[in-house]
């Protein structure tokens, strides 16, 4: 049992179209185009989701999750959500996407695990890899010029796939997976509070409990 998970239907449509175009016929035994479903033999059970809801990633444990576009509208809950379905069955979570700037989870997440462990790695393929649409590789006459008209952040995320944090960041090793998730509110314990005025309107107040 495998899902394929996207944000929107638009692109679960492009996915599904993607996967029917390059599967075999022969590979396939039954398909139902209501609920997104097919089945390659009786032991290997595809879904296609959307996680616009990611509440409705729930019940079943697949043993494979491939999540398509992960850096276009899908958020860390959708992710943890993924990661907490394949638990049951040790299954595999795999991701791809383009990062869409240098902010957020996704970006984040990729940058951490180029040197990963052995159970979380991320690869980066540039645009000039792909040598069928770009022969040239990065001295292709299209990357060049890419590079000569484009600026160097955009050149470096759009093109080569490396994350650009904005300049100034704070904690720089912040990272939304490790360093955001839910927590209950106890009673027994002190709240703190804190108040940044900043400029103009805009404030930022932080609210904590230190756990014992």
């Amino acid at each position: 049992h495998y899902w394929a998970v996207s944000e929107t239907h638009d692109l679960l449509d492009e996915a599904e179209a993607a996967f029917m175009q390059a599967l075999p016929a022969e590979l396939l035994l039954h398909s139902n185009t209501q609920d997104r479903s097919f089945w390659l033999d009786p032991d290997v059970f595809v879904e296609f989701k959307s996680a616009k809801d990611p509440k409705t990633l729930r019940m079943n444990a697949p043993h494979g999750i491939i999540v398509c576009e992960a850096g276009d509208g899908v958020d860390l809950e959708t992710y943890w959500r993924c990661q907490s379905r394949v638990a049951p069955r040790l299954g595999w979570l795999f991701m791809s996407g383009s990062m869409e700037g240098s902010l957020g989870w996704w970006p984040s997440l990729v940058s951490a695990w180029l040197h990963g462990t052995e159970e979380e790695q991320s690869f980066i393929l540039p645009t000039p890899t792909n040598t069928y649409l770009f022969p040239g590789g990065e001295n292709d006459p299209e990357i060049l010029r890419l590079k000569r008209e484009s600026s160097d952040d955009f050149f470096m995320e759009r093109v080569m796939g490396v994350p650009v944090p904005p300049k100034g960041r704070v904690f720089k090793e912040f990272r939304p997976d490790v360093h955001i998730r839910e927590v209950e509110y106890d009673e027994e314990l002190p709240l703190y509070i804190w108040e940044d005025p900043g400029y103009g309107h805009a404030h930022a107040i932080e609210v904590a409990q230190i756990a014992p």
